[in-house]
């Protein structure tokens, strides 16, 4: 296994796509698996003059997100968000090459995502369906949009014991993947009119511009 930063072992890559790599660590110190969303940053000196912008963009939505994640992951000041855990990020320099990788390290809830869930008794699924509603209007407070709510970006993990009553396992779900959120600061702000997420979750009214109503849509 390849030693990342002198303090993490790759373990074995989750997932890919052309922006990140996802990747399972184990922290060497503490023997403790975390995710690594590892992202290519490109040093613009090096593209050509139709590359830099959307380059430039795709910056701004990583810092962002870092933003987003080192914010909402201060539990003295959002105990009642489920996020996931923003643990620490690092630059790895790449010699002779026209990028750098930027690695954002992250808890691991060990059960996956939703997408790879058989299904929940139902008082699990009103419970998670509560702490995303949670989260949202905190989102609404601060006039942030997450704008990517699916399955796939909500994960969770079993509980220790069984629930009292019913003996059916309990699980805790979280929020993640913060790449395509977006602050919002009036009504013209762009990051409300311009479309993102994922087609089979998207509120129909984003083709013409959000209204409150479609925060929740996901959901459903």
């Amino acid at each position: 296994m390849k030693e990342y930063n002198n303090k993490y072992y790759k373990v074995k890559k989750l997932s890919s796509n052309l922006e990140r790599v996802v990747y399972l660590y184990e922290n060497i110190q503490e023997k403790k698996l975390y995710i690594c969303k590892r992202i290519k940053l490109f040093n613009l000196e090096t593209l050509n003059d139709s590359e830099i912008e959307p380059e430039k963009n795709f910056t701004e939505s990583v810092n962002q997100e870092l933003k987003f994640l080192k914010q909402y992951s201060n539990k003295e000041k959002y105990p009642h968000l489920n996020i996931i855990q923003y643990i620490e990020d690092f630059i790895t320099i790449k010699p002779n090459k026209d990028y750098d990788h930027l690695s954002i390290i992250t808890e691991y809830y060990e059960n996956g995502d939703l997408s790879n869930s058989k299904g929940f008794p139902f008082y699990n699924i009103v419970y998670l369906l509560v702490k995303i509603l949670i989260i949202l209007d905190q989102f609404k407070e601060d006039k942030f949009v997450h704008r990517d709510i699916k399955p796939e970006n909500i994960f969770y993990r079993t509980l220790n014991g069984p629930n009292r009553i019913t003996g059916e396992p309990e699980y805790e779900f979280y929020l993640g993947d913060l790449g395509s959120s977006r602050i919002i600061l009036g009504l013209t702000q762009d990051g409300r009119y311009t479309q993102a997420g994922t087609n089979e979750f998207i509120a129909p009214e984003v083709i013409e511009g959000y209204i409150t109503p479609c925060r929740y849509y996901s959901l459903v």
